[in-house]
């Protein structure tokens, strides 16, 4: 027995003394651990009266240990939001941890807190704008487009500008957590393009949308008949001070009033594109409504394409991205194109209660006041007289009420005190300002022809010069007619805005006087349009 246990205790002192000298590892401890709960903000869903959007219900979270990790897509733990837009992470053992959240697929990709630019880029945002007076507050990095409900992003350079310049590389969100501490962290996750992404859900919503920004149009189409009318001979700057810079032809890109033509008339474009976003989105087959959108925009982009020329960026988005152009042919094209397709989808008569709605008749006359003479006139134009629905009126009651045989189409709700100042015709009552009429479609077609037709000319100009109670006249040359075309197009529009556009090569002579250059057809890009998108280019002469 003493030799058992003398055997056994030298054992055991030989074990001891051999894990002295043992080099194999030891077994893992199990480190601390932590809850981490993540609140995901689903900023889609933003109004006045929540600054953050709603709790993001369903969406998934994931953590990454590393950057090299999050590149090659190794998840080190996910979890999905409850009903209340957390994500619980029970047992997370400490350390840094990089964040990406996001939510399904709404149009064209995932809404997330991460806004990869396929480069391994992205701007970083952790808030949202929440009133038009922050954005304009000059203390706030200008952020192009950017309307209320959009996510603000950061000004890493500090140059006071939002642009490709403050992109970083992903990922970026990244918090840390330690032992034995609850982490508590919120994150927004959003379309990076907010308010493009916002889009109404139903044709009733659209329908509803329409009647606002066509009441912007209306302004901003005074505006433009304004510019004109000012530009050439019609008007001056009389008790109008502001546009003096115009009337003298001493403007320049930083002239205020020609910038906020291009803000209202592209804030109405970008939600016209929005309304056509949302149609595509849930697939609407409402083809009298899309005509409607793509024709008010093809108004817009008419006026902007005459007075600025080919560098006026075309977008079919509901923001004008960092990257867009001038001087694209092919999507002026298209826009053009669409403009005339919506024709045939337009109603022949507004319907009751929306006159505003444009008509066939009065898409087809703007089409053909900005495409020049043609054989698309003959297409255009020639409908309008046929129809025999419109005749001239006494020029003095044409602008008593809209009302009248000699409208095409209104849609004024109601003249501007500026307007109103500008537009004076004495002797004439003026209670709106038509978009159409008549009387120009009878005009216009005189050049649709030649100078072997001038019994036909003759009709038509005599049509005009009997309802002035002037006598008619016979036409020996298509020059004499031509001459009086002319005539009657300056004094029949008088102050309506289309005389610099159809002054043409004459503007020169016209004009030399005010100060008119041969470069001042096309009026300069607003400065801040060339300061936020880099890759628009300033007109020649500016």
């Amino acid at each position: 027995m003493k030799r058992l246990l003398a055997l056994l205790l030298l054992c055991s002192l030989w074990a001891c003394k051999k894990n002295d000298h043992d080099t194999s590892p030891p077994p893992p401890s199990k480190p601390d651990t932590v809850r981490a709960k993540i609140t995901v903000w689903d900023g889609t869903q933003w109004n006045v009266d929540k600054p953050k959007g709603v709790p993001a219900v369903g969406a998934e979270v994931r953590l990454y240990s590393s950057v090299t990790y999050y590149k090659e897509g190794w998840v080190a733990y996910s979890a999905i939001t409850d009903e209340h837009g957390v994500a619980t992470f029970n047992n997370l053992p400490e350390g840094e941890y990089y964040m990406l959240a996001f939510k399904g697929v709404i149009h064209q990709g995932e809404i997330s807190n991460t806004w990869d630019d396929g480069d391994g880029k992205t701007l970083l945002s952790d808030s949202i704008f929440q009133t038009q007076a922050e954005i304009d507050n000059p203390q706030t990095p200008r952020q192009p487009g950017a309307v209320p409900g959009d996510l603000r992003y950061k000004d890493i350079n500090q140059d006071g500008l939002i642009s490709d310049a403050d992109m970083v590389a992903t990922p970026y969100l990244k918090f840390s957590v330690t032992p034995k501490t609850d982490t508590a962290f919120s994150t927004i996750i959003a379309n990076p393009v907010n308010h493009e992404m916002t889009l109404y859900k139903t044709e009733a919503q659209v329908d509803s949308a329409l009647l606002p920004v066509v009441k912007t149009i209306s302004t901003v189409y005074q505006r433009f008949r304004m510019l004109d009318g000012i530009l050439s001979d019609d008007a001056d700057c009389n008790g109008l001070p502001e546009w003096c810079e115009l009337d003298n032809f001493t403007f320049t890109a930083d002239n205020a009033i020609l910038a906020n033509l291009w803000k209202d008339a592209y804030a109405c474009i970008l939600q016209l594109n929005r309304m056509k976003l949302s149609l595509d989105n849930f697939q609407s087959e409402n083809k009298e409504l899309r005509a409607q959108i793509t024709a008010f925009r093809g108004l817009l982009f008419s006026d902007l394409m005459y007075y600025f020329g080919e560098n006026v960026p075309i977008t079919h988005k509901a923001k004008l991205p960092r990257t867009v152009t001038g001087d694209t042919r092919e999507l002026r094209q298209a826009a053009y194109f669409q403009f005339s397709a919506a024709i045939s989808d337009l109603p022949v008569e507004a319907p009751a209660g929306k006159k505003w709605r444009m008509t066939q008749d009065a898409a087809a006359l703007i089409i053909a006041r900005y495409t020049g003479a043609g054989s698309t006139w003959n297409i255009l134009l020639k409908p309008i007289l046929k129809r025999g629905k419109y005749s001239l009126v006494a020029p003095s009651q044409v602008f008593v009420s809209p009302d009248n045989s000699e409208i095409i189409w209104d849609m004024t709700f109601g003249m501007t005190p500026e307007f109103k100042q500008y537009f004076v015709r004495s002797g004439t009552t003026v209670n709106f300002f038509p978009v159409a009429r008549y009387r120009e479609a009878l005009l216009l077609n005189v050049l649709n022809y030649s100078q072997f037709e001038l019994d036909t000319i003759s009709t038509l100009i005599n049509t005009v010069r009997v309802n002035r109670q002037e006598a008619p006249i016979t036409f020996t040359s298509f020059d004499d007619a031509q001459n009086e075309l002319n005539r009657l197009l300056a004094v029949e529009f008088y102050r309506e805005g289309f005389r610099f556009l159809r002054l043409g090569p004459q503007r020169e002579a016209v004009l030399g006087s005010k100060g008119y250059q041969q470069h001042h057809h096309n009026l300069p890009i607003p400065s801040y349009i060339l300061r936020d998108y880099p890759k628009v280019l300033q007109n020649e002469g500016y």
